[in-house]
């Protein structure tokens, strides 16, 4: 997707001004880093830096709309519409996953042996809840 923005620009002619193509290659730069810090992360809160990188990128997005340069205002529109429908999604996926790991703890602790006698008689299920899935403890 940036490279759209850059395409944009070039074929609009707008990344001639000055600071122009630094301001996109900064933003280039500064998602690609929530993008690695949600990858190094674990469980909700790996959520909850790519909905934040989501939201900045609607803002992104809307001044774009607001200035009308580099991409073009239905496109800048479009994408921060989206943008923040998707970071509305990751937040209440984090709650979602954070409220369920929640509810497992409660329940691990108040039976401290359960899961392990039942794997002990061939109960239960050896794949991953999706608290462990998503690397929440």
């Amino acid at each position: 997707m940036p490279l759209f923005y850059l395409l944009f620009g070039a074929v609009r002619h707008e990344l001639h001004r000055p600071g122009a193509l630094a301001g996109q290659l900064a933003g280039f730069i500064a998602f690609a880093a929530v993008a690695l810090a949600a990858v190094l992360l674990d469980g909700a809160l790996a959520l909850l830096v790519l909905a934040a990188g989501w939201l900045g990128h609607a803002g992104w997005d809307a001044v774009h709309y607001q200035r009308d340069q580099v991409a073009p205002r239905q496109w800048s529109e479009w994408c921060g519409v989206f943008d923040a429908c998707g970071a509305l999604a990751l937040l209440v996926a984090a709650v979602t996953i954070t409220g369920q790991c929640s509810d497992l703890r409660k329940a691990r602790q108040a039976r401290p042996g359960q899961r392990h006698r039942q794997r002990l008689r061939g109960q239960g299920t050896q794949r991953p809840s999706a608290c462990e899935w998503a690397g929440s403890r």
